[in-house]
């Protein structure tokens, strides 16, 4: 994801015989999994990752308006760099890519290939590793113009395509998570509710728990475990299938990511059903939001993920904006300070007044002229085994 390899890595500290390294340098690392950690294959160094979430590249192709929603520009990244961020994900739309259901060629195929390159090559000269996420799919041979539940027939073709792409190939720095969030439909009646996929979002009306199975909604669109793998009896592709696209059709080594059901946030259910990358070069992503996870009391459910794999917290966010700094956000980065090159935090996210769950303020700017409570308590976050006087 970078590539001025003139600038040596800041060696930052030694800890119980392994070198760690946070990627501030103007070489990414060549990011790998080792075991439950992230490492750089080039140096053997444990990576520490402090990400954003920057949307846009999703949903801007399919609605005419352009490409991104902000800037794609140095003073962005230095701005984000000045943060301490180290890694940025770019939520991708497989038809704008592709040049596929009428997207407007101003904006899709070779158009907005480049504009995604040229992005990721500023950034990874920086130093700062991508991550580019399948955010919208369509299953139904329609426009991808929305989030579906899951990979659609043509994200195979995506992902092959993203994985030949010479600057994107087996790229130091460059990370692919295979999907967003796979969900299915919120409920259509009353009584689909209590077995709806998606979570309440709202804190007071929580009620539904992680390890929601079975719900009708999966059993109406055939969510099978053999769709989820394999793509079989379902309009989807499975994971397997995408594996497969990318390391023996591409042969392209990138790290893997891969999310649960119920919008990203099953992790039980994906560890049970963990997709087959031959290389084990991949990682967990997930989803924990406030309005699913009440002041972080979730954590246990990642410990057994965290025990084989480490999990890239791709996003996350309070369940409103708080008027100063709140204690879900305090435990997230408490529970990253304990396990730091297993962990990678990437908060949802940087575009000023987005939603509910916005870093910056509606009143900033791109350059962080004005962050939320909660935006300001992550600039503020160093990975603690580091900065302990900080």
């Amino acid at each position: 994801k970078k590539r001025d390899q003139s600038v040596m890595p800041a060696l930052l500290h030694v800890r119980v015989m392994m070198l760690f390294i946070v990627a501030e340098s103007k070489m990414a690392p060549d990011i790998r999994r080792m075991g439950n950690s992230l490492v750089d294959a080039a140096k053997g160094d444990r990576v520490l990752l402090k990400g954003m979430s920057y949307m846009g590249g999703e949903y801007q192709c399919v609605q005419n308006h352009g490409i991104f929603a902000g800037p794609a520009n140095d003073r962005m990244i230095d701005v984000m760099v000045q943060w301490g961020i180290n890694a940025i994900r770019l939520p991708l739309n497989e038809d704008c890519w592709l040049g596929l259901h009428g997207v407007s060629p101003k904006y899709s195929g070779v158009v907005y290939r480049n504009a995604i390159i040229t992005f990721v090559e500023r950034l990874l000269s920086r130093g700062v590793v991508v991550v580019l996420d399948l955010h919208w799919t369509s299953s139904t041979g329609s426009q991808a113009a929305g989030q579906d539940f899951f990979l659609g027939p043509n994200s195979i073709a995506f992902w092959e395509d993203v994985a030949r792409t010479p600057q994107l190939r087996s790229r130091a720095g460059v990370v692919f998570e295979l999907f967003n969030e796979p969900y299915c439909f919120a409920p259509t009646t009353e009584d689909d509710g209590a077995l709806s996929f998606e979570p309440s979002m709202s804190l007071s009306d929580n009620v539904l728990p992680y390890h929601v199975a079975n719900s009708k909604c999966e059993r109406q669109h055939h969510l099978s475990v053999s769709c989820f793998l394999e793509g079989d009896g379902c309009r989807f592709s499975g994971y397997n299938q995408v594996v497969r696209a990318i390391r023996h059709e591409a042969n392209a080594t990138n790290l893997l990511l891969f999310a649960g059901r119920n919008w990203n946030y099953d992790l039980p259910y994906l560890m049970a059903n963990f997709p087959t990358d031959p290389l084990q070069n991949c990682a967990v992503s997930w989803h924990p939001y406030e309005f699913k996870c009440p002041d972080f009391d979730c954590v246990h459910i990642a410990s057994a993920v965290t025990a084989q794999y480490p999990i890239f917290v791709t996003e996350w966010a309070p369940e409103m904006v708080p008027s100063a700094p709140d204690l879900y956000t305090a435990k997230v980065l408490q529970w990253a300070d304990t396990q730091p090159s297993s962990v990678a935090l990437f908060p949802w996210v940087w575009n000023p007044g987005h939603g509910k769950h916005h870093v910056l303020s509606a009143e900033s700017d791109y350059y962080a002229s004005h962050p939320t409570p909660w935006g300001e308590q992550y600039k503020s976050w160093r990975f603690s085994k580091f900065h302990a006087n900080s």
